[in-house]
């Protein structure tokens, strides 16, 4: 073999190999653009010089043995994806796939996104990301156990995914790789997915402004959410609470909310939560780096455990918390000064504030971090609202006493020693009850309801056909109470609507007595720092 040739594998050192190829065949086009379209669609593919084009329907990537194509034409009277690649005899590599979904009279209220992946990566009896295997144990209520989406289902796949805007524009339209996320929530049916955009498949980026309420365009990672553990309640439980923190204006970071339609390989999917993706290109981008300066980030979670980031940044975070624990910043100028030199104090008690009043009973859901610039500087530990399922979702969670607990917040006791430490100190603890005195007299009934009722409205037209499509699939192994027909769960999620409106209207009422217990608070200290004791509404059950 004499000439210049591309090898699969590099041989460092060594002589080349007998299997180099002269380059890759090009890539066939569309010949009608993929997107929303009204009516039967007549499309086809470029077929380029002196190669041979095969095409898949169901999300296959096209080999020899898929369907030639010679230039006729594929009438689409349904909503379908088609794949093509071209082939060659001439010493050339096959093409890069082209891949288009075609929504036919796909009418929807909602923006549309198409995954599209190879079947098997999806549904492989060994190791498909949504298979749920023949051994399966329910006995023992969630997790499954012996599921072969517990076991593989995280493992990122190759794939390919469209977003189209309610007018048809096209958003996105580029290969990138996606697994499952989720804990509790991986064993809903349906399942959530996260999406990340590599190099290897054409661009390390998704270039796109995903949410209106962002400034980004360019996001490395995102996140497709079932809506966890509120998957099949309301839908929309911690899009709202977001919705609430860009309302009051939070400084802590938290995840945008965009709902959306999703179609696997060209079948509905039903309706889905579009969030941004908590990691460290996510801190990275609201904190003013670039994307590539994201490895300065370390994120912990609960208790100090590191979600992403350093471990020598983890040990300095656990070292500071047993200074702080046997510390005396009450009486210890020195000691308070060490919380306040490590600690963004006034992000940190937003935080609470903010969780204290909407009472998640899941405290464990807790993500804090740390920047370490180049120079040998560092930020202060900041804090991350995420995942909030269990906010404002019992009226009668008792937080005041639930956070400060000596053994920590819930029933996880996850560590507060920073928060206990902080409340030890005189000016500190009026510092925070007046945070919380602010949120509190924001977040009133009325106002809550204002910020919830225009969500529903905007994912109630897309409800029946989702509960349509997975209203017949409500495991009752999860959640006893759920309906297993259409009918029924569209009618479960507007009584569980009804339930957090209820929610909203009995909260401060009850919330402001938890308050006055837990910090031992006069009335006239209740009245200067939350107001005087929200009525229960007449309505409120």
């Amino acid at each position: 073999m004499t000439g210049f040739f591309y090898y699969h594998t590099p041989t460092v050192r060594a002589a080349n190999g007998n299997d180099g190829f002269r380059g890759y065949c090009e890539t066939p086009e569309l010949t009608v653009e993929p997107g929303l379209h009204y009516g039967t669609v007549y499309a086809g593919f470029t077929v380029p010089e002196g190669t041979s084009v095969y095409f898949t329907t169901d999300g296959a990537i096209p080999t020899r043995s898929s369907t030639a194509y010679h230039g006729e034409t594929i009438e689409i009277n349904f909503t379908t994806v088609l794949r093509a690649r071209a082939f060659s005899d001439n010493g050339l590599e096959p093409s890069d796939t082209v891949t288009g979904t075609y929504f036919v009279n796909a009418y929807h209220s909602l923006p549309i996104v198409s995954l599209v992946a190879d079947p098997q990566e999806l549904w492989s009896e060994t190791d498909g990301m949504l298979t749920v295997g023949p051994n399966v144990d329910k006995s023992g209520g969630i997790p499954f156990k012996n599921t072969v989406y517990r076991e593989y289902g995280k493992i990122k796949r190759p794939g390919h995914v469209e977003y189209y805007l309610l007018d048809g524009t096209q958003v996105l339209d580029q290969d990138m790789e996606f697994g499952l996320q989720g804990q509790f929530s991986l064993d809903m049916p349906q399942k959530t997915f996260k999406l990340r955009a590599r190099s290897k498949y054409g661009a390390k980026n998704f270039t796109a402004k995903l949410f209106d309420d962002r400034p980004y365009t360019e996001y490395r990672s995102f996140v497709l959410r079932n809506s966890g553990n509120d998957c099949v309640w309301t839908r929309l439980l911690d899009g709202f609470q977001s919705r609430l923190l860009d309302a009051y204006g939070s400084t802590v970071l938290h995840q945008a909310w965009n709902p959306v339609v999703v179609y696997l390989n060209g079948t509905y999917w039903g309706h889905y939560n579009m969030r941004e993706r908590v990691d460290k290109y996510f801190v990275a981008q609201h904190e003013g780096l670039t994307l590539d300066e994201a490895d300065q980030v370390t994120i912990l979670e609960a208790s100090g455990t590191l979600a992403s980031g350093s471990n020598d940044v983890r040990r300095e975070y656990r070292n500071m918390i047993a200074k702080i624990k046997k510390s005396d910043p009450a009486n210890n100028e020195e000691d308070l000064q060490y919380i306040l030199d490590n600690v963004d104090v006034d992000n940190f008690f937003e935080y609470m504030a903010l969780l204290m009043f909407v009472g998640d009973s899941d405290p464990g859901n807790i993500r804090y971090y740390r920047i370490d610039y180049a120079d040998g500087t560092h930020t202060k530990w900041k804090w991350i609202w995420y995942d909030k399922d269990y906010g404002l979702f019992n009226s009668s969670f008792n937080s005041p006493a639930s956070y400060t607990k000596a053994k920590g917040m819930g029933q996880q006791n996850i560590d507060n020693t920073i928060f206990l430490k902080l409340l030890e100190v005189p000016e500190y603890k009026d510092k925070f009850l007046r945070k919380l005195g602010d949120v509190f007299k924001t977040f009133t009934t009325d106002y809550m309801l204002e910020v919830l009722q225009p969500l529903i409205d905007q994912i109630q037209p897309e409800m029946t056909m989702h509960f349509y499509r997975w209203g017949e699939e409500n495991d009752t192994a999860i959640i006893a109470e759920a309906p297993t027909t259409a009918d029924g769960a569209y009618r479960y999620w507007q009584s569980r609507l009804t339930r957090l409106q209820n929610t909203l209207k009995k909260r401060p009422n009850l919330l402001w007595g938890y308050v006055k217990d837990a910090f031992k608070l006069t009335n006239a200290q209740m009245l200067e720092y939350l107001g005087e004791r929200p009525a229960l509404p007449d309505d409120a059950v």
